[in-house]
């Protein structure tokens, strides 16, 4: 009979407990609310925003009526209702003012920086929803702060979580509201409305964070048949995609090579890592941040391997750029070092290579500056290089008629046609006069002559230049052998560059 008597007194007061619990937590909520609106009256007013001031004031009016319900011996009210007072006077004070001189200007164009006031239907739904925004913000998330913490006095956090959840949708359906009169109102453009609108989703997406966190932090996830072997196949996927081919690849003497390695880099980290990541850190929360504890939590040992050698071999591909910067700036000292002793063919070639050389190593280096000037070097060169090719003459052409009719031909079906180039014929001119080419018993049996030939692949024709080979034409070795066409061989010289403008081509 004791028992039956002394249990519902146990209940009662824990009962009597949680209420005070409870409505202490609202006395302070309430406190907050009406502080914080005050302060943004204030700043409001200060910033010439009357219109969101009285709004704010309205709001820090409404938190001391709620205030005084729950506590009306509160120590706070008096000051607060103070502050409300003289708020309120410096408010009608600058309303006053601001008509004043609105009458005073009526002529004058209206400032663009003053927003119209909102339709009283479209304030008074920004009323409702910028109070449950400031909810939202303040007491509700306190709440869910107070669950992750340990120190919530309201239970189970589910019952918070999902009291809050209901608030969330409230802020939704007030938004909805509000957007209703707005387009009533024609104030869809509002200000007002677009901060507005952009708050609550700011909001929302902070407080679902929250709850997030809160659902995690309570979870006790059981061991997923896929994720025994999630983390192996991650892996294989990284290492044969990703890993495996930049590393290779960075490795590489080839210029090319090395930069695809580069370009592979970056697209990995941009469009791959973060994912890769997400999914670590996903798998991490669920059963551990070490091997051993996602061992412990799947029983078998080649998950947690898999997920730290993802982690090991991620960090290596951190360290590349450092590496390929070592090698790339090895190739652009010797490069330079050279320059001036590459043939002319090669030369401009060169100095494309050294272009791009340089760009990977300043992309890959931890100090850009320190590595050398190379665009001013290559311009030097090539100032010095054009400078050489300048005084180069085109010579006069020897030879009869028929000699160039004979060499002019054989230039074309054996050089120009060459399928192994894309020359353009620009001109020759023959320097010299016959000389044997080879003899049988000291007896000659063909003849040669010496010709300039200047040919033009298309890189050389936007640059100007044309290639200048020294040959000696040939003709068909014979008992009896003539000083005259037709040419069947060629030897082939010195070669270098000439302007193309002062080729010419023989007249026949």
């Amino acid at each position: 009979m004791q028992t039956r008597v002394i249990l519902p007194k146990l209940l009662l007061i824990a009962a009597i407990l949680f209420g005070f619990n409870t409505a202490v937590a609202d006395e302070a909520a309430q406190l907050k609310a009406a502080n914080d609106a005050l302060r943004q009256a204030q700043n409001a007013m200060f910033s010439g925003k009357i219109e969101e001031a009285s709004l704010k004031l309205a709001d820090a009016e409404e938190a001391i009526t709620a205030l005084k319900g729950e506590n009306p011996n509160s120590p706070q009210l008096k000051t607060l209702e103070n502050k409300v007072s003289k708020l309120k006077s410096d408010i009608e004070r600058r309303t006053s003012t601001h008509a004043a001189t609105s009458t005073a200007s009526a002529a004058a164009t209206p400032s663009s920086s003053q927003s119209p006031a909102l339709p009283r239907n479209t304030r008074e739904a920004h009323r409702l929803i910028e109070r449950e925004i400031q909810a939202l913000e303040s007491t509700h998330k306190t709440r869910l702060e107070r669950v992750l913490s340990g120190e919530s006095t309201e239970g189970d956090a589910s019952f918070v979580t999902q009291s809050v959840q209901r608030r969330i949708k409230e802020a939704g359906e007030l938004l909805a509201s509000l957007e209703d009169a707005a387009g009533k109102d024609n104030a869809s453009g509002h200000p007002t409305v677009v901060a507005t609108r952009k708050r609550v989703q700011a909001v929302t997406k902070a407080t679902q964070e929250l709850i997030d966190k809160v659902m995690a932090a309570g979870a006790t996830p059981e061991p997923d048949a896929s994720d025994l072997t999630a983390m192996q196949e991650l892996l294989e996927h990284f290492r044969t995609d990703w890993h495996n081919p930049i590393v290779n690849l960075s490795y590489e003497s080839d210029l090319d090579k090395v930069t695809e390695a580069w370009h592979k880099l970056n697209q990995f980290n941009k469009e791959v890592r973060p994912s890769i990541q997400s999914r670590i850190d996903a798998f991490a929360s669920k059963y551990g941040s070490d091997r051993d504890a996602i061992e412990e939590a799947l029983g078998e040992s080649a998950p947690g391997i898999a997920w730290s050698d993802i982690q090991r071999e991620m960090k290596r591909l951190d360290s590349l750029p450092s590496e390929i910067h070592v090698r790339v700036m090895d190739q652009l000292q010797n490069m330079l070092s050279g320059l001036d002793g590459n043939h002319d063919f090669f030369r401009l070639q060169r100095h494309i290579e050294l272009l791009a050389t340089y760009e990977i190593a300043r992309a890959t280096a931890a100090d850009p500056s320190a590595v050398p000037d190379v665009p001013a070097i290559v311009a030097a060169d090539t100032k010095a290089y054009m400078d050489k090719i300048n005084q180069v003459e085109w010579p006069e052409c020897l030879g009869n008629p028929d000699t160039r009719k004979g060499a002019k031909a054989y230039l074309i079906e054996n050089w120009e046609k060459d399928p192994k180039h894309n020359y353009t014929l620009l001109g020759f001119a023959i320097t010299g006069d016959w000389s044997v080419q080879s003899r049988t018993l000291g007896a000659p049996t063909s003849y040669g002559i010496p010709v300039k030939v200047a040919l033009q692949e298309p890189q050389d024709k936007e640059a100007g230049l044309a290639r200048v080979f020294d040959l000696t034409l040939r003709t068909e070795v014979s008992d009896k052998p003539e000083k005259t066409p037709p040419f069947v061989s060629d030897t082939v010289g010195n070669s270098w560059y000439v302007l193309a403008s002062k080729v010419k081509m023989p007249t026949e």
